[in-house]
């Protein structure tokens, strides 16, 4: 089984599935993909800066909590544009891909080391399973709060965006797993050539370039990794920091709203 199979495929799948990701690398599905994105960009913007939707707050008087609502609405929109053009046009899976089952074949190959595949499949399960997890969760707040207000056209692209900035973390997550499984891999290599040498008192010297050999391919395949990541995790860092910051505020913000309407009623 090549490692792909058993971690990234199945994400791409996702992304496919969710229209984030063009099926095939053809210049017109990547210029499709574009247009779309910019379309909805601006269809949302357009909508969100109009502010026809119900707030907790008094966004004609209230300045500061209208421009954190802006700042969320941009942290959030901006992640989501650069994951899917980064992903559409900068995106080096292919490259990864052969990298990650030319370490697989040379460490079979040149050194009987098999790369234990099942292991590898067990953790990214594990990471597919939080995966789904947190999918739910928000799933079940989206809907929570369909039944609380009458702005449905507003959760329904918020989910969108933030489905897209999940699962570009997760993949991410998943190529770390990729990683760190092979290093396990090259010391357990290492510790067989070690024993080797400890009990025959001769090693060819062949295998030792080979060991070099790999852990230069590694090194050239994270250097893949980080430049197919290199803007959008940065991103959805900093909208994950925005979220965080606010979280409190919002908070202050809707008792303090629920209060005044409560006592308007009365």
């Amino acid at each position: 089984m090549e490692l792909q199979d058993c971690s990234l495929r199945l994400m791409r799948h996702f992304m496919c599935c969710i229209l984030l990701l063009p099926p095939r690398p053809q210049l017109h599905l990547k210029l499709f993909y574009s247009l779309s994105i910019l379309t909805y960009l601006i269809i949302i913007t357009h909508w969100r800066f109009g502010f026809e939707y119900e707030v907790n707050y008094d966004y004609m008087n209230d300045y500061f909590s209208r421009a954190v609502d802006l700042f969320n609405f941009v942290a959030l929109i901006s992640g989501h544009v650069t994951v899917a053009l980064e992903l559409i046009w900068r995106n080096r899976s292919v490259v990864i891909d052969q990298k990650f089952q030319e370490l697989q074949n040379t460490l079979h190959e040149k050194l009987g080391h098999k790369v234990n595949v099942k292991r590898i499949q067990l953790h990214c399960n594990l990471v597919f399973s939080f995966l789904f997890l947190r999918v739910i969760v928000l799933t079940i707040m989206t809907l929570m709060n369909f039944t609380t207000t009458s702005t449905y056209f507003l959760y329904v692209l918020n989910f969108y965006s933030e489905m897209v900035e999940i699962l570009r973390c997760c993949e991410f997550i998943l190529h770390g797993v990729l990683v760190l499984s092979i290093y396990q891999e090259l010391n357990y290599a290492s510790y067989q050539l070690v024993l080797e040498l400890q009990t025959k008192n001769n090693l060819c010297v062949e295998r030792i370039f080979v060991m070099q050999e790999l852990h230069q391919l590694l090194w050239r395949t994270q250097r893949e990794i980080e430049k197919n990541f290199e803007l959008s995790i940065i991103v959805i860092m900093m909208k994950n920091f925005v979220d965080t910051s606010v979280i409190p505020y919002w908070m202050y913000v809707s008792r303090n709203f629920d209060n005044f309407a409560l006592h308007s009623c009365e």
